[in-house]
């Protein structure tokens, strides 16, 4: 059975706005090369495979998510199916890229439904109304993946030394887009016993950073063989 992973990396934002954002190159690369079958092993490590079993039989699909909040939460909401509750989900896994720190790569732990003060792409007015996530009454959410153990195995196994949990997503649209995620995880859950559906957000350097954006490209393909 095909593990289904849907992965988005964000449009290009910041003031002037920047020409790419480097979350959705990473996204458009882990695509092409998975369907070229070049993301079988690490390169570092020729010899070793993902897990001490088989890779997964993976289907990646992406999507660019706006940086702009009613827009980013009306996609994610299509993608979630949240429209038809009764409905088989399209995938398994949502796996959110975005820009971080420029000398790391962090793996967020958990999500806040409130403070939302940075406006979007859409100028001073896209902003959350009240600046807080509307329609949920959990006031921090968290995926269903030990993201710790998941790190610690990137770091020992995988020899990812720049790679590292964080409590703190920002509050902007990562932070906005991986509360929803999680929350609509968790209600498909509730509602579809004996599923496991689970967002992770990953941000990632803006720019060059500690890994290329290949190595990045083979890290995500390795997060979502150890989910």
């Amino acid at each position: 059975m095909k593990f289904r992973v849907l992965i988005t990396g964000f449009e290009p934002f910041g003031v002037p706005v920047r020409p790419k954002n480097r979350s959705w190159e990473v996204a458009k690369l882990v695509e092409r090369l998975h369907k070229s079958n070049s993301l079988r092993l690490d390169p570092r490590k020729a010899s070793q495979s993902y897990t001490d079993g088989p890779p997964r039989d993976i289907e990646i699909t992406i999507r660019q998510l706006p940086v702009e909040y009613e827009k980013a939460r009306t996609l994610l909401e299509e993608l979630h199916q949240v429209a038809e509750p009764e409905a088989v989900s399209s995938y398994d896994l949502f796996l959110h890229i975005g820009e971080g720190r420029p000398d790391l790569v962090q793996l967020e732990t958990r999500a806040y439904r409130k403070n939302y003060l940075r406006a979007g792409n859409g100028g001073p007015a896209d902003l959350p109304l009240n600046n807080e996530i509307s329609g949920y009454t959990d006031e921090v959410v968290y995926p269903t993946t030990d993201i710790q153990q998941l790190v610690s195995t990137l770091n020992s196994s995988l020899a990812y030394k720049y790679v590292f949990t964080s409590n703190d997503a920002g509050r902007y649209l990562c932070e906005y887009t991986f509360y929803l995620s999680t929350a609509m995880c968790n209600k498909y859950n509730t509602t579809h016993p004996g599923s496991n559906q689970t967002a992770l957000f990953m941000h990632l350097p803006p720019d060059n950073g500690p890994y290329t954006d290949e190595q990045l490209a083979v890290l995500v393909h390795h997060i979502i063989n150890l989910v």
